[in-house]
């Protein structure tokens, strides 16, 4: 999984973190600094691909942003 920043137009600004399905340490806090996009108009999106060859699961909880 994908956690990355696209403008207006969709275009990828930046990938924030990756994630792949061999993560098994159950729930992660994370925290991650955008100040270097302070001003911009950008979208935060949580993206996941799998395949039939192996289930994988992602779960996102609590997401904040703050100043």
């Amino acid at each position: 999984m994908l956690v990355r920043l696209t403008d207006r137009d969709g275009k990828s600004v930046a990938v924030l973190e990756e994630y792949s399905g061999r993560d098994e340490a159950g729930w992660e806090r994370e925290r991650v600094d955008l100040s270097r996009f302070a001003g911009r108009t950008l979208f935060l999106g949580f993206h996941a691909q799998t395949d039939d060859r192996r289930l994988t699961t992602f779960k996102v909880d609590r997401v904040m942003l703050t100043q």
